[in-house]
């Protein structure tokens, strides 16, 4: 019982993942661009 719960939330986590993963994707350009302004100042 236990086994089937973490696989299904495993499969949950990464169906969740691969949905979000382009706006993870533009959300992390976003930040490294925010960190390099930063490091500039």
């Amino acid at each position: 019982m236990a086994r089937a719960s973490r696989l299904a939330s495993i499969v949950l986590i990464m169906s969740i993942t691969s949905i979000h993963a382009h706006c993870a994707h533009r959300l992390l350009a976003l930040a490294t661009r925010s960190v390099h302004v930063a490091g500039r100042l």
